[in-house]
């Protein structure tokens, strides 16, 4: 993978779930990506929310964005992924080990992966190097629409703040609001009205 993304000619796009990543992982990335980007390789990245508040990604951010990349994000994001001149992706060898990429050359699938980024990019929010952006409204209310959608699943508030890339806290705090606004007394009632109130299809305003 470092090969193939130091080799990239004409286009990089990336997702990188799980909040902000490691200083070291970030100095990797910056040797390796920066360079392709100044010589003119188009470069996506999809982050979650959570590295808006996340100093030393939000320094790799807008390294990236000087070089002509573009950089957003969203609440949810489930796989890592890297395309290269669309002709090889990488994705998780298997569930649990983003570490372990398998390479894939296949046309067909990769046109399936670029299909499913480009979906996501137009959900997300553009990033910019400004802290203001982390409590946007918009950010906070598609993390809501988030956390709603997986509470409906059963998923318990740690697996959610896993999920999202936030702490626990986060989570329950967003959970006990949701309560409030639908005037729920159980978090079994909670899912039943989240499912039938409607309120996954309307705007969200701050709770």
């Amino acid at each position: 993978m470092r090969i193939a993304v130091s080799a990239c000619e004409r286009e990089l796009i990336s997702v990188q779930p799980d909040g902000g990543r490691p200083e070291d992982a970030l100095a990797e990335s910056a040797e390796r990506v920066l360079p392709r980007l100044r010589q003119g390789v188009r470069n996506r990245s999809l982050y979650q929310h959570v590295v808006r508040a996340h100093p030393p990604t939000m320094r790799f951010v807008e390294q990236v964005i000087e070089a002509g990349g573009e950089v957003r994000t969203l609440s949810d994001l489930s796989e890592r992924m890297i395309v290269c001149d669309r002709t090889v992706a990488f994705i998780p060898a298997s569930a649990g080990r983003r570490d372990e990429m398998l390479a894939i050359r296949d046309t067909g699938v990769i046109d399936f992966l670029i299909g499913v980024f480009e979906r996501a990019w137009l959900r997300a929010a553009p990033l910019e190097p400004n802290p203001a952006r982390a409590t946007d409204p918009d950010i906070t209310s598609d993390l809501q629409l988030s956390i709603m959608r997986l509470l409906i699943t059963g998923s318990t508030d740690s697996a959610i703040a896993h999920r999202l890339g936030v702490s626990s806290r986060t989570i329950t705090e967003h959970v006990r609001r949701i309560s409030r606004r639908l005037n729920s007394s159980s978090r079994a009632q909670l899912g039943y009205l989240i499912a039938t109130s409607g309120v996954l299809d309307e705007p969200i305003s701050q709770m």
